[in-house]
C-alpha cells in the first residue's frame, strides 16, 4: 500500500452497507497483500480489499463477513496479524480470530474465544485490551481484569484456544492489564497505575508503582 491514507474522508452511511460500520476507528493493520483492516469501537472489524481505489468500499459484517461472530461483538479495541498471517482482535467480548491467508475475504471465518469457567486453560477475561507477539513469536492477551493470557496453542484457528494465566493467584500485582511491549525477554506490562516487568519463561515479576516513581500515576 502506497501513498497517503485519509480514513477520515470515509463515514458511517447507514444507507450505505458498504461504507465504513463505525466512525470510532481504534486501530488499524495492514496485511501482505496490502489489505487494511480496522477496528472500530462499536462496528466490528472492516477490511479495505483495495485500498487504491478512488471510492473505498468498507467490507464488515453489514455486507460480506457473514460469519462475523454475533453482532453485538462489536466494540474492537486492538488488531495484530501473526507472522503466519492469522488476525488476531482483542474485542470487549472475547478474542477474535481469523486466517487472512486467501484472497477471497467473503469466505473468512472468524473464531471467537470467551472465558469458560468449567475449562481452566481458556481466556481469563473477556474483556481483552490488547494483544502482543514477542520475538521468539509467543503471543500474549493483556485483560481488563484476568491479567496477562499466554497463548499456548499452536492453532488460533480454534473457539479452544489454550492460554497460560498470568494473575494475581500467580504472583502478578494486579489482574488490570492494559498494555505491553517486549524489553530484554522480559515483556513491560502497563496496569492502572504500575509498571510491570514480567519473566515470562519463569513467571517472575517486579512491580513499578508509586512507591518507585515517588509520585501517584494512572495510566
Amino acid at each position: 500500500f502506497s501513498g497517503v491514507f485519509m480514513i477520515s474522508n470515509y463515514k458511517n452511511n447507514k444507507s450505505d452497507k458498504w461504507s465504513l460500520s463505525c466512525n470510532d476507528i481504534y486501530d488499524i493493520k495492514q496485511d501482505n497483500k496490502d489489505r487494511i483492516w480496522i477496528a472500530t469501537m462499536g462496528g466490528g472489524i472492516n477490511c479495505i480489499q483495495n485500498p487504491n481505489i478512488k471510492n473505498l468500499k468498507f467490507i464488515n459484517y453489514n455486507n460480506q463477513f457473514c460469519n462475523y461472530p454475533y453482532r453485538e461483538n462489536n466494540k474492537v479495541r486492538t488488531l495484530i496479524i501473526t507472522d503466519k498471517d492469522i488476525l488476531m482482535a482483542a474485542t470487549t467480548k472475547g478474542l477474535i480470530t481469523a486466517d487472512v491467508r486467501s484472497e477471497n475475504v467473503r469466505s473468512l471465518r472468524f473464531y471467537l474465544n470467551v472465558m469458560e469457567p468449567v475449562r481452566i486453560s481458556s481466556l481469563s477475561d473477556n474483556a481483552t485490551m490488547n494483544i502482543f507477539e514477542d520475538s521468539r513469536h509467543r503471543i500474549f492477551v493483556c485483560t481488563e481484569s484476568g491479567g496477562v493470557n499466554q497463548v499456548l496453542s499452536s492453532n488460533l484457528l480454534s473457539d479452544k484456544i489454550k492460554f497460560k494465566h498470568f494473575d494475581t493467584d500467580k504472583g502478578m500485582p494486579t489482574d488490570v492489564t492494559l498494555s505491553m511491549v517486549e524489553y530484554k525477554g522480559t515483556i513491560i506490562i502497563v496496569g492502572a497505575n504500575q509498571i510491570i516487568n514480567l519473566n515470562p519463561d519463569n513467571g517472575n515479576c517486579v512491580a513499578f508503582d508509586s512507591h518507585f516513581w515517588k509520585e501517584t500515576f494512572r495510566f
